[in-house]
């Protein structure tokens, strides 16, 4: 058996704004709550974001300080992060309400929350494949490989002295650049030389002593010529 509670109507519109103020109140929590959960979801975002477009940059430019698979756990991460904010953006903006105020909150929400995605999702673009990077870091390397060697070239080049003036026309001036051994056989040819005049010297005065004997043997000159 039913029971009936007979109410005038004053009492009724009592409990009837009662019972609003009590859904009003669940409702403010629910979406205090979860506005909560939506910035912090935002924030990890951001931080996902952030660290994904440096694996990203880094793999593109030939970098091997991470992995492709590094890359692409972080992207699945991101992705997954991003559809949190926006499940808790739409539990926002379900939320039942009479408010004109609330209303508007709700919607001024769920708006700012896709134009985050809409920024933010193309960072989640695809990295290269394995293939491609491999090739991306072989072609660094011989660049790398290329500067080194063209600046090794450049320290030698400044470091090796200039030639100096070249010394011509001083017969007096014995550069250092000459072999000592010719100095040597100068001074041995010189000698030679001395050491043969002296002898045909010796040899023209011997002819001549020998010449004068015959003289004095026969009483008069001879009429040989003597060659120097």
């Amino acid at each position: 058996m039913e029971h009936e509670l007979r109410l005038c109507d004053k009492c009724q519109n009592i409990i009837k704004n009662a019972q609003e103020e009590i859904r009003a109140k669940n409702s403010d929590h629910t979406m205090e709550e979860n506005y909560k959960k939506l910035l912090d979801a935002r924030e990890k975002c951001e931080s996902l974001v952030e660290v994904y477009t440096l694996i990203s940059n880094s793999l593109r430019s030939g970098d091997a300080r991470y992995t492709l698979d590094e890359g692409n756990v972080k992207r699945v991460e991101l992705i997954k992060q991003f559809k949190i904010v926006d499940t808790f953006s739409e539990r926002i903006a379900g939320i039942h309400t009479t408010s004109a105020t609330q209303l508007k909150v709700q919607s001024n929400i769920r708006s700012a929350t896709r134009a985050f995605l809409q920024h933010n999702l193309p960072t989640t673009a695809p990295l290269p494949e394995l293939g491609e990077i491999q090739e991306i870091q072989k072609r660094r390397l011989e660049e790398s490989r290329v500067a080194i060697q063209a600046q090794k070239e450049e320290v030698l080049r400044t470091q090796s002295p200039s030639p100096g003036p070249e010394k011509v026309g001083n017969p007096f001036v014995v550069l250092e650049s000459q072999p000592r051994d010719r100095d040597s056989w100068s001074t041995k040819s010189k000698k030679t030389e001395i050491s043969r005049d002296i002898a045909r010297e010796k040899a023209r005065e011997a002819r001549a002593s020998a010449r004068d004997a015959r003289a004095e043997s026969s009483g008069g000159w001879t009429g040989e010529v003597v060659q120097p």
